[in-house]
């Protein structure tokens, strides 16, 4: 199950496209130097519009819940996990002291620790597909879940799937990655804007 901000995706979606009509009209009125150019400038753009806005997301598997940030990636077993809140940020507190918050989460106000029992499992299913960035007719109507709670959930419904965690499962520690070819790739293309600037003229 993967949660992220449905807004996010739309935002990036209407940056693509605006960028793809600019550069297209260019080509079409024979610009064609300045669409040369500027295509370093919008891949740059673009590159930034995917780490803020889409590679950002949170990742919930039956052995652990995965935080994919702009730059790093955090593997954080479930069981070192100790608490989850959900303000304007998810944030997963760990038994070894660390808070590591979701930038990629999707929000829905203050923690309301009790909302979840006014709710059906029928609610709490539309619930899954609002975070997951699914839309219908009848979603707007239901008041969201904190993601903390929906998280909560979908590791209970795994931990009946499947067998308790062995001793040795227990000890995996925290992990955090790099992000080392998005990276690459932006730095990259930021070198290629450079070179535009200095030799473009």
């Amino acid at each position: 199950m993967v949660f992220r901000s449905s807004g996010s995706i739309w935002v990036f979606s209407g940056m693509g496209a605006l960028l793809i009509f600019l550069l297209g009209d260019a080509l079409v009125r024979g610009a064609f130097t300045f669409a040369l150019s500027a295509t370093p400038w919008m891949l740059l753009a673009l590159w930034g519009g995917y780490m803020l806005l889409v590679r950002s997301c949170v990742i919930v598997t039956t052995k652990a819940l995965i935080l994919v940030n702009i730059a790093r990636t955090h593997h954080v077993p479930w069981a070192r996990i100790t608490d989850l809140t959900s303000r304007f940020q998810l944030t997963v507190h760990c038994d070894d002291g660390r808070s590591i918050r979701s930038w990629g989460a999707p929000s829905v106000g203050a923690e309301r620790p009790t909302m979840g029992t006014a709710y059906s499992r029928m609610n709490v299913r539309t619930q899954n597909q609002r975070a997951s960035g699914v839309r219908r007719r009848t979603v707007g109507a239901v008041p969201s879940l904190p993601v903390s709670r929906l998280i909560e959930q979908a590791r209970d419904r795994s931990e009946l799937q499947d067998p308790p965690a062995t001793p040795a499962e227990k000890m995996v520690q925290v992990t955090t990655r790099v992000a080392s070819i998005p990276l690459a790739i932006g730095a990259i293309l930021a070198v290629l804007c450079m070179l535009q600037l200095l030799f473009g003229r």
